[in-house]
C-alpha cells in the first residue's frame, strides 16, 4: 500500500513490489494518471507495468559486476585499438594501479607482453582469426617491476563493438613452486644416487669384516675388525639417515599400518642395543607402566627407527648411569577404537642447557658445534624423529637438565588390534648353525653382479653356507645362463652393463615354461620405488646391500620353501 500511497501524493513514475494474495510478489512500474467518474462513481486512472523480469534480470547483472569486481582473478576488456576500457580490481593491484580508473585509457604495450602498437595489431589479429587465444609473458607493472603471466583473451563482439575479454593469471608462485618442486626432486635423485655409490662399497667393507669375524683371529685382529664393523655400521646409519630426510622433504615417505606387539618390539630394541651400553657399563632397561594392548595398528619399522634413535642418542651422550626406556597407555578403547601410547627415553647423560633445546629438532642442528666433534653425528636424527612422530600423528618433546639428564618422550595414537595367542616368530638362522649338507643338495644359485668386490662376498657368504654358486657379470650373461642351466634362486643386481637387472629378469620370466626360478634383488638401490620396480619387473622379493647375512639367508631359505 506505502507504493500507491507515494503514487497518489507524487503524481510521478515509481517502482515498487507489489504482494499478490497466492504469497507471491512481482515488480511494477506505474503512475497515478487522474481521479475521474465511471460508472459507479468516483475513479482512479493508473499506468501499471510489470516489471519483474526485468528487474530481475538487472539485479543478476548487478551481482555479477560486483562479483567481477572483487574477484581474485585478474580481469579486464581491451579495445581493438589496444586501449583498457575495463578493468576490475585485482586487475588494477596485479598491474600496479591503485583503482581500476587509473588504468582505463592506458595502452596495452604499456605493460607487455606486446612491445608497441605494430605489435598489438599482429596480436589482436590473432585473436580474431581463433576467437581465443592464451600466452605466457612478462608483464611490466607501473614502477617497472616485472612477472610471468599467462594472459587468455577472447574475442567479443557486442552491439557493434569489438573488444578482447581477457585474464592474466600470476604465474610467479607457481613458477617458483614448479623450480622448488624441480630442485626438490634432482637433490632427492642425487641422493638417492650416492646412496647407490656408496651402498656399493660399503657392502664390501661390511661383507668383509663380517667374513673375518668368522676366521681365526688373534685378539688385536679381533679389535680391529669389531672397530671396522662399527665404522661401516655408523657409516651406514649416516646414509640412511640423509635418505630418509631426503624422502621425507620430498614427501615420499609413505607411513605403513600393519600389527604391532610394542613389548615385543620394546623389548627388542632394549635387546639391540644392550651391547652399546655394557660397552660404555651404563644401565639399559625398560619399564612398562599399565598394561600396553597387546596388538595396535601402526607402522613398526618407524616406530623402532625413532626408539632406536633416541636410545642411541641416550647412551651417545651418557658417560655412566643409566637409560631407560619407559612405556605407559594414556588413553585406552575396545578393539577398532584408537589408543595413545606415551613413549619415554630417559637417560642421566649430560643433559642440555635451557637455550639449546630450540636447536635440537632442527635439521643439521646440534646445540654446539663442539657436539659434533666430540660425538659425531649430521644433527639430522631428532630432526627425522619430529618429521616421523609428525607424519604417524603424534607429537615429540624434550625435557632436559644441564649435567643431570633428560628426557625424551612422544604420545603416538594407534588403532587397537585384535588380541591373538602368542607365537614364536621365527629369527634368520645364523650361519654357523646351517647344515651345510643339506644346502649343497638344494642346487646352485647364480650370482649376478658387476662388481668383483660384491660377487666375492656373496659367494663367501653362500660357501659358507653349503650352497653351490655360479657368477656372472651382468644381465645378459644371466639370461643366457639361466638358459643354459637350471637354478634354485637367482641373486640379481639391478645396475648392470650391457642388460640391468630389471631387463634381464624380464627376458627369464618369458623364457620359462612350466619351472619358476626365484629371483632376489640385491641390489644398493633402497627406495620404496626401487623395490616395487623390483616386483613389477618379475623378482621374487628384495635384499639391499650391505648384505646382511641372516637376512639373506632367511630370504633364500623362504624361496626355496624351506623351514625357517
Amino acid at each position: 500500500m506505502s507504493l500507491i500511497s507515494n503514487l497518489r501524493k507524487t503524481h510521478e513514475t515509481q517502482s515498487g513490489i507489489i504482494h499478490l494474495r497466492n504469497g507471491k510478489f512481482i515488480h511494477i512500474t506505474g503512475q497515478f494518471i487522474e481521479t475521474g467518474f465511471g460508472k459507479s462513481g468516483e475513479a482512479e486512472f493508473w499506468t501499471l507495468q510489470d516489471i519483474t523480469q526485468r528487474t530481475e534480470y538487472e539485479q543478476s547483472l548487478e551481482i555479477q559486476q560486483k562479483a567481477m569486481e572483487h574477484i581474485s582473478l585478474a580481469i579486464c576488456r581491451v579495445s581493438k585499438t589496444g586501449q583498457f576500457i575495463y578493468a576490475n580490481h585485482s586487475a588494477a593491484k596485479l598491474l600496479g594501479c591503485g583503482t581500476a580508473e587509473e588504468l582505463l585509457g592506458r595502452s596495452v604495450w604499456e605493460f607487455g607482453p606486446s612491445k608497441n602498437q605494430d605489435d598489438w595489431e599482429t596480436y589482436w589479429q590473432s585473436i580474431v582469426e581463433v576467437n581465443s587465444i592464451a600466452v605466457n609473458g612478462d608483464i611490466r607493472r607501473l614502477d617497472g617491476s616485472t612477472f610471468t603471466a599467462n594472459i587468455h583473451c577472447d574475442h567479443v563482439e557486442y552491439e557493434g563493438k569489438e573488444f578482447a575479454a581477457c585474464c592474466i593469471q600470476d604465474l610467479t608462485e607457481q613458477t617458483r613452486r614448479i623450480a622448488a618442486e624441480q630442485a626438490t626432486g634432482a637433490k632427492s635423485q642425487f641422493l638417492a644416487s650416492m646412496s647407490h655409490e656408496i651402498r656399493t662399497p660399503l657392502n664390501g667393507i661390511i661383507g668383509f669384516s663380517d667374513l673375518l669375524m668368522s676366521t681365526e683371529l688373534d685378539a688385536t685382529q679381533l679389535q680391529y675388525v669389531k672397530l671396522l664393523q662399527t665404522s661401516g655400521g655408523y657409516l651406514l646409519s649416516l646414509i640412511n639417515d640423509i635418505l630418509d630426510f631426503s624422502k621425507i622433504e620430498a614427501g615420499k615417505l609413505e607411513i605403513e599400518n600393519i600389527e604391532i606387539d610394542l613389548t615385543q618390539l620394546i623389548h627388542g630394541v632394549v635387546g639391540m642395543l644392550t651391547p652399546k651400553a655394557n660397552e660404555k657399563a651404563i644401565e639399559i632397561s625398560c619399564d612398562i607402566v599399565n598394561k600396553l594392548p597387546e596388538i595396535v595398528i601402526g607402522d613398526p619399522v618407524r616406530l623402532r627407527q625413532v626408539l632406536v634413535n633416541l636410545v642411541s642418542n641416550a647412551i651417545k651422550f651418557t658417560g655412566q648411569g643409566f637409560v631407560r626406556i619407559v612405556a605407559e597407555t594414556l588413553k585406552d578403547a575396545a578393539v577398532g577404537g584408537e589408543v595413545q601410547v606415551k613413549f619415554s627415553c630417559i637417560d642421566s647423560g649430560i643433559g642440555i642447557p635451557s637455550e639449546g633445546i630450540s636447536k635440537l629438532f632442527k635439521s643439521f642442528s646440534q646445540v654446539e658445534a663442539g657436539t659434533t666433534r666430540k660425538y659425531g653425528g649430521t644433527g639430522l636424527g631428532l630432526a627425522i624423529c619430529k618429521q616421523l612422530v609428525g607424519l604417524m600423528g603424534g607429537e615429540i618433546a624434550v625435557k632436559s637438565t644441564e649435567n643431570v639428564g633428560s628426557e625424551f618422550w612422544f604420545v603416538l595414537p594407534f588403532k587397537k588390534g585384535i588380541a591373538r595367542q602368542q607365537t614364536v616368530v621365527a629369527q634368520p638362522v645364523s650361519l654357523d648353525t646351517e647344515d651345510t649338507a643339506f644346502f649343497a643338495d638344494c642346487g646352485t644359485i647364480l650370482v649376478a653382479d658387476d662388481n668383483k668386490i660384491n660377487q666375492i662376498v656373496a659367494g663367501e657368504i653362500l660357501k659358507r653356507a653349503g650352497f653351490k654358486f655360479d657368477v656372472v657379470d651382468n644381465g645378459q650373461e644371466a639370461v643366457d645362463a639361466v638358459r643354459n642351466k637350471k637354478y634354485a634362486v637367482v641373486l640379481m643386481d639391478c645396475q648392470m652393463p650391457v642388460l640391468n637387472g630389471y631387463e634381464a629378469t624380464k627376458q627369464i620370466r618369458k623364457m620359462e615354461t612350466d619351472t619358476h626360478i626365484p629371483i632376489i634383488a640385491l641390489t644398493a638401490n633402497v627406495m620404496k620405488e626401487d623395490a616395487q620396480m623390483c616386483l613389477d619387473a618379475g623378482m621374487n622379493s628384495y635384499c639391499a646391500k650391505p648384505i646382511d647375512p641372516p637376512e639373506l639367508m632367511a630370504e633364500i631359505r623362504r624361496q626355496l620353501g624351506l623351514k625357517q
